[in-house]
């Protein structure tokens, strides 16, 4: 065995909203072997088994998780032909800002997004126009069904909004690195998200340097309370909690902001349907609270536990269907 195991460790400390219970099992995997390994045994011994990367996308219960969480800390960027090859355990803002210091450009609107870079892709993590699934050419993992490691490629990833084949297939593969294609280039593609635009004080599908875009957008998650901060309670979060809803025209709210998709469907804001439910900035519940800077955070305001986020969660799911007939679906992943 190439691991260590420690028992009993409190999972709170290791995610960005602070709540849950004690892990029964935990490891620190530092390397690819360390990493399969881990999991590996867990499956042959039929025992429960939770990779951890950032802990910005879980939330688990106050009760814990009664089998092993695997904390993976793989680190490194590595060149291969033109494509960037980074472990799953790096720090994605670290990676984002190494593609600008070494001249890559593409990345620079998904800058400041909290967790590890193996995290991006079974969410497709985007933002301001932009999907890391643009970038991603294969993702290197271990198929647990198989027992073997492989490449899966673009076409094979399945990507669409917020999911991939690693939330339609859970706990399948274990993903060990990540290849992006990006291009070498100072100036950004077009900017299509008009909060962004404005920011830079320029017109849609105007381009800008990558340096200040990258910096806009910071600005902007920080005026959210999405760049993540030890003094300020509304980054005790996982940002974004709910799904903007996919829903067809009919359906649309008057005066909701809304995007409309290339499949006929509308995508309308849920922070807009959070708040005319009945939810402003900084309600509190039980310690729990909407966050001051976005309604569509919930944030760790007051030593709440992992049951009073959901308690808010679920009574914000109840009053938004009540009033516009429309199921807000969570962002997080729920581990009891």
């Amino acid at each position: 065995m190439t691991y260590q195991i420690t028992t009993e460790v409190k999972l709170a400390g290791h995610t960005t909203m602070q709540v849950g219970g004690n892990a029964a099992e935990f490891v620190v995997a530092n390397s690819e072997r360390e990493l399969i390994e881990a999991v590996a045994d867990c499956d042959l011994k039929n025992q429960p088994v939770f990779v951890l990367g950032g802990g910005s996308n879980v939330i688990f219960s106050d009760q814990g998780f009664a089998g092993r969480v695997v904390l993976v800390r793989t680190t490194g960027i590595e060149l291969i032909g033109d494509e960037l090859e980074v472990q799953a355990g790096h720090n994605w803002n670290d990676f984002v800002q190494w593609t600008l210091d070494n001249g890559f450009k593409g990345l620079e609107t998904l800058i400041g997004i909290p967790g590890t870079t193996g995290g991006t892709p079974i969410q497709n993590v985007g933002a301001y126009g932009s999907d890391v699934s643009n970038f991603i050419s294969v993702v290197n993992v271990y198929d647990r069904l198989d027992k073997r490691s492989k490449q899966i490629s673009h076409s094979e990833l399945k990507f669409s909004y917020r999911d991939s084949v690693f939330k339609i297939e859970p706990n399948r593969y274990l993903i060990l690195s990540v290849r992006f294609k990006l291009v070498k280039g100072k100036i950004s593609e077009p900017i299509i998200y008009d909060e962004l635009a404005q920011k830079l004080k320029i017109s849609l599908q105007q381009t800008a340097p990558v340096t200040d875009v990258a910096n806009a957008v910071l600005e902007l998650r920080r005026s959210k309370g999405m760049v993540l901060d030890e003094s300020d309670s509304d980054t005790k979060s996982v940002g974004s909690f709910f799904l903007n809803p996919r829903i067809s025209v009919p359906e649309l709210p008057v005066g909701a902001p809304h995007w409309m998709q290339s499949d006929g469907k509308v995508k309308v804001s849920a922070a807009w349907l959070i708040q005319e439910a009945g939810f402003s900035r900084g309600f509190e519940w039980k310690g729990a609270a909407v966050s001051t800077k976005h309604t569509l955070a919930l944030c760790n305001r007051n030593d709440a536990s992992s049951q009073s986020i959901m308690d808010l969660a679920e009574k914000i799911q109840t009053d938004v269907y009540r009033k516009f007939n429309i199921k807000l679906q969570l962002e997080p992943q729920l581990i009891n």
